[in-house]
């Protein structure tokens, strides 16, 4: 029989473990993030350290992020291993259908998507700028509004694109492991061959058996789909700090823009006026004669 102290034991228990997991998750996405738009401000502002695939500014930006900024990362990251904490928590726990349960569980939820929005943008100002983690995120939201762009930041799309990708790199690496599998002779052990037996090992690692061929190509796709999704977010989460890197540091410089990357930023004018023709004033997104006037 359970008591209320062991259960209570019980809860802090799991809260603590849920509350680590995603802390460490979100500290080392969030470095991530914060590298990435550090070396995208290193571009922007002076590109000569960072024209080659590991020069100073690259080395600049590991070193801040892991040491400097380490604790507003840490700061950032566990407000959402709070709420993430709490979310998964009261999933774990619940028995059947309850209507406040499934209130607060989307209050949670929205709470958390609300913090993870903020601390995207927090943690672009401080890679670009290495501020603290209030006044990078009081500092960006404050830039938005300055020069009008807060619709934009919120009708953003970049996320819903690489997501699509992530789920297309997904399926198609879940159907290639189904795929493997049932080309696979996983019957024939005796094959003295190196290759052979790796790939007779690889097959089982997947989940194929001789007694329940269905379970295996099940068993291969759920666990190629999950590989597959697990490596095309690393990558995709990369491209999406890189995005949110150039729009801040557009809306903060755009000079500086135009005179370091004419070419780029002519293309990136008309595709941007194109989306947004009232919202982008031509005073920050014009042509880059225009600018080379007061850069030079």
């Amino acid at each position: 029989i359970k008591t209320s102290d062991s259960f209570g034991s019980i809860v802090m228990i799991l809260f603590g473990y849920f509350v680590s997991f995603f802390w460490t998750q979100q500290v080392i996405t969030n470095i991530q993030h914060t590298i990435v738009a550090s070396t995208i401000g290193t571009w922007w502002y002076t590109p000569t350290d960072a024209n080659s695939c590991w020069d100073d500014g690259l080395n600049h930006a590991l070193w801040h992020s892991l040491t400097y900024s380490f604790g507003s990362i840490c700061m950032g990251s566990l407000l959402v291993a709070l709420v993430q904490g709490l979310k998964y928590l009261l999933r774990s726990l619940r028995q059947g259908f309850d209507c406040c349960e499934c209130l607060l569980d989307c209050c949670l939820s929205c709470l958390e998507d609300m913090v993870q929005y903020f601390n995207s943008w927090a943690y672009t100002y401080i890679g670009i700028h290495g501020d603290s983690y209030v006044t990078s995120g009081r500092n960006v939201m404050a830039l938005f509004d300055k020069v009008g762009w807060d619709a934009i930041i919120h009708d953003e799309l970049a996320s819903v694109v690489l997501w699509f990708l992530k789920v297309t790199i997904a399926l198609l690496t879940g159907f290639v492991g189904w795929w493997y599998v049932n080309v696979t002779d996983t019957n024939s052990y005796e094959t003295p061959d190196a290759s052979d037996n790796s790939t007779r090992i690889f097959a089982q690692i997947l989940g194929t058996n001789d007694s329940d061929d269905d379970d295996a190509d099940t068993v291969a796709f759920i666990a190629s789909t999950m590989i597959g999704y697990f490596i095309s977010s690393i990558m995709m989460e990369l491209v999406h700090s890189a995005i949110h890197g150039v729009i801040v540091c557009l809306a903060e410089a755009p000079a500086l823009f135009h005179y370091h990357h004419p070419q780029l930023a002519d293309d990136l004018v008309v595709a941007w006026k194109e989306c947004y023709p009232e919202e982008c004033a031509d005073e920050f997104l014009t042509t880059s004669e225009n600018y080379a006037v007061v850069t030079c």
